[in-house]
This record gives structure tokens, C-alpha cells and sequence, in this order.
């Protein structure tokens, strides 16, 4: 990875005219912790989070936020590495301390400027979302043959089941600040993601077509996104979700297949798709119907003397 890797960026407003991709811009977040860094979440002040990687391997959180200095999140023992996942509009992350062996054990933590980087629960706990009132959402793996059970964690009500009668709940993947969950439930007829209320009522996230589903992200409004097939669909394709409008795909018409991986509230969604011509992941904007290359963003930043090779990240905007 040359010059680190680069967070993602600001967009501005434009017109129906062409256009849109040159009022993006990229901001190199550096690396100054390391050799290596990526940048994993953005708030909505704009503040960053990244991984660094140093030269002997390991790899540290860090804070980066627009006119201040770098923050380094620090690595709890007995662990020696650290990486921040999520970040929310408190400034409140969650991530996971570990060593540089992905195959070691692995344990959650929340960092709070106030109270440093603070371990939660033990290495059977994943938390993988966070909402700005600091409630998170994850699974605990019950047993050595990977069964799991879906959870919320607080401060105040520590880690706690999340129980629907007649399922298995075995994965909480993102809690908004509606505090909605989207859970991914299993029973006899199989697994499927539904969004779990704050009266314990569901809204199962269903489609036409789907054997299976990837659930990546959920909105405040409570659409979804991540990516579906079928048989007769023998690749993944993107879609977004809400209980109006059903299923959408959203996968171009160039594309083979594609993923979604986050949605925020002006229903921006990221993700990338595979093109016939070329087997590997495109990054594309799509604006009104209309597909755009982000790559194109490396050709304008080059004439400023910028050399980025590639840009991992897409964004749909609906």
C-alpha cells in the first residue's frame, strides 16, 4: 500500500449536469503511527478512525479528526494490538484488541476520550455496531462449533441475550439510533434477517427471489442494505431494503455481481461490484440511474501531484 490508504471524504452538493465526481475530493490520512494505515468508519463531524500498521507487525487504533492532532487509541493488555471498527457522533469507538496473528483470540473494546480504551467482556464476545447513545449489539459464540447467540451491551446492563420465541437469534449486525437492531435469526426453514424492535416485535427483511442474504448496515429510517442470491441468481447482488418499498437491487447493469456495505441516512450506500471485462472489485458512483467510475477521482488528484493507485470504496446514491 503506497502512502498509507486514504479515508473517504466529504461530498459536496451538485447539479443534474456531468459533474458530480469532481466535487469529491480524497484526504490522505497519512501514517504516522506505522507503515501502513486504513481507514475503517467516519462520524458525521468527520472524525476518522484508522489501523496503522508498525514495522514489527502489529497494528494500532488511532483517532484522526479534521485540524487536530492524530489520536493514539492505545492497546490494553495483555494484547498487543488494536483496531477500531466503529465510530458514532459521540466520538464513542469500538473495535477489538489482539495480537497481529488473525487466528489468535480477540477481545471487543470501547474507547471514550474520557476514559481511554476499556476491554468489554471476554474473547466468546464480537460487538460489531454502536449507536450515539452507546448501546452496542454483537454475538457471543456459545460453543466450540461456532453457535452463537446475538447480544446488546451497555454500561448500565452489561451484555444481554436478545430472545425471539421460535428462533435462534444468532447475530446482531448493526442497532440504530432508533435503537432498531438487525438481527440475523435461524430455525427449521433456515436463516433469515429481520429488524428487531425496541417492543420486541419483527419486521422480517425479505425479497421475491433470495435463498440467502448478507445483512451489512441499516439506516435510522430502517433501510437496509447488503447482498443477496438465489439459485437462479448465481451471484451476489447488492440490494437496499425498507418495509414500503421491499427489495431493490441495486447492481448495475455492467456489473456481474455486487455488494453493499453501508447506508447512511441521506441513503448514500457503499459497496463495489465485479464487471464482465474485469474480475476484480470497481469502485462506481451511481447518481440518478447513472454509473460513474470513483477511480476517475485518481486521474483529477494526480494532476496535483497525488500518486494513488487504487481507491477500495463505492458509493450509491439513491
Amino acid at each position: 500500500m503506497k502512502n498509507g490508504l486514504i479515508g473517504l471524504l466529504a461530498v459536496a452538493a451538485y447539479t443534474s449536469q456531468a459533474r458530480a465526481i469532481s466535487l469529491y475530493s480524497i484526504t490522505d490520512l497519512g501514517t504516522p503511527q506505522g507503515s501502513e494505515s486504513v481507514a475503517y468508519d467516519i462520524n458525521n463531524n468527520g472524525d476518522r478512525h484508522r489501523m496503522d500498521h508498525a514495522p514489527d507487525g502489529t497494528f494500532q487504533a488511532v483517532l484522526w479528526q479534521p485540524g487536530q492532532r492524530v489520536t493514539n487509541l492505545g492497546i490494553a493488555s495483555p494484547y498487543t494490538s488494536s483496531l477500531a471498527l466503529k465510530i458514532n457522533n459521540a466520538g464513542t469507538i469500538l473495535g477489538w484488541s489482539g495480537s497481529s496473528d488473525p487466528n489468535s483470540p480477540s477481545q471487543p473494546f470501547i474507547w471514550k476520550a474520557e476514559t481511554g480504551l476499556q476491554n468489554v467482556g471476554d474473547t466468546t464476545l464480537t460487538l460489531s455496531s454502536i449507536n450515539d447513545s452507546g448501546r452496542a449489539v454483537g454475538s457471543v459464540y456459545l460453543n466450540s462449533a461456532g453457535h452463537a447467540n446475538a447480544v446488546t451491551y451497555d454500561p448500565i446492563n452489561g451484555i444481554q441475550p436478545i430472545s425471539v420465541p421460535g428462533n435462534d437469534v444468532i447475530n446482531a449486525v448493526k442497532i440504530n439510533n432508533n435503537n432498531q437492531i438487525l438481527i440475523l435469526t435461524q430455525n427449521a426453514a433456515g436463516m433469515a434477517g429481520a429488524i428487531y424492535q425496541p417492543n420486541g416485535s419483527l419486521a422480517p427483511v425479505t425479497g421475491p427471489t433470495q435463498n440467502e442474504l448478507h445483512l451489512s448496515d441499516m439506516n435510522d429510517w430502517g433501510v437496509v442494505v447488503g447482498s443477496m442470491s438465489s439459485y437462479r441468481m448465481a451471484k451476489s447482488h447488492a440490494f437496499s431494503w425498507d418495509s414500503v418499498n421491499g427489495m431493490r437491487d441495486l447492481t448495475p447493469g455492467d456489473a456481474i455481481q455486487s455488494y453493499a456495505v453501508a447506508i447512511n441516512n441521506h441513503s448514500d450506500v457503499i459497496g463495489w461490484e465485479y464487471r464482465t471485462d474485469e474480475m476484480h472489485e470497481f469502485p462506481i458512483l451511481c447518481d440518478g440511474g447513472q454509473v460513474y467510475d470513483m477511480n476517475s477521482l485518481l486521474i483529477l488528484q494526480a494532476r496535483d501531484g497525488v500518486d494513488y493507485t487504487s481507491m477500495e470504496s463505492m458509493i450509491w446514491g439513491k
